[in-house]
């Protein structure tokens, strides 16, 4: 599925997308944005896109950060909160799961059993690196 990053309505197909719901997805992909570059990927107006941004504020779904200049107006950057921000699914392990297909698809399992070998002994050395003079389980835990 390509989709066009800019002047799209942002939902799956079958789904309509509110703008509100658009301005939460840009904020999640581009992690922080000014309401110029929410105009400049939405249908919707800058009055429009103020107010939503308003009303995420006050549901505590976005935080503001404010960009001083010598001259001129301050730049308002948005972002959302860690909170909205767990409202999407991060799909690790989707992802995973997809990469290990890929990497026997390409590889064959004798390449991605090498991989898991190699990257096995640089763990072991990295982890035997930081436990060096530790002495209790303690301090070999509180040093990885």
């Amino acid at each position: 599925m390509s989709m066009s990053l800019n002047r799209r309505a942002v939902s799956l197909p079958g789904q309509e997308s509110t703008s509100r719901e658009q301005v939460l997805f840009w904020l999640k992909k581009l992690r922080s944005v000014t309401v110029q570059d929410l105009i400049d990927r939405m249908d919707v107006t800058g009055v429009a896109i103020r107010r939503y941004i308003t009303e995420l504020q006050e549901e505590g779904k976005i935080v503001t950060k404010v960009q001083r200049h010598q001259v001129g107006r301050p730049t308002h950057y948005y972002q959302l909160t860690d909170s909205a921000a767990e409202l999407y699914p991060r799909q690790y392990d989707e992802l995973a799961t997809e990469l290990f297909d890929e990497l026997v698809t390409l590889y064959g399992e004798a390449g991605v059993a090498l991989f898991f070998e190699q990257r096995s002994i640089r763990l072991k050395r990295r982890y035997e690196g930081a436990i060096t003079g530790e002495t209790t389980l303690e301090e070999h835990l509180e040093a990885l």
